[in-house]
């Protein structure tokens, strides 16, 4: 199974201190290109921008699927990118998001998503 983090996830885990989470709950975390480059953002949390800049393991980062699914054209790149790799892989992928529009999206696609 491919598990597919937001970044909105990653940031509301780095400031709470709980980054390990994703990876004590699912092993292995996948995210986009676009996603990487929001959480190295000089916005983005500082523990968030250091974890990505050194890369772990249980992190991939793998290209964006251009274009984005036409159902994801309202919400911002990081969520279009996560919804489209989750939608790329609908029968063995589990999509982790936070924002409504995006969960509004997924639960639409059909996708099997948690929403912390």
């Amino acid at each position: 199974m491919i598990v597919v983090s937001d970044n909105s996830v990653l940031s509301c885990l780095a400031e709470i201190g709980e980054l390990d989470l994703l990876h004590r709950l699912y092993g292995k975390v996948t995210i986009t290109e676009t996603i990487r480059c929001e959480a190295v953002h000089p916005g983005a949390p500082e523990n968030l921008r250091s974890l990505i800049s050194a890369m772990p393991d249980w992190i991939s980062v793998v290209p964006d699927e251009i274009p984005y699914l036409e159902e994801t054209a309202a919400l911002d790149p990081g969520e279009a990118s996560a919804i489209t790799l989750a939608w790329e892989h609908r029968d063995s992928s589990l999509l982790v998001l936070d924002e409504k529009r995006g969960r509004k999206v997924a639960n639409a696609l059909g996708l099997r998503a948690c929403f912390p």
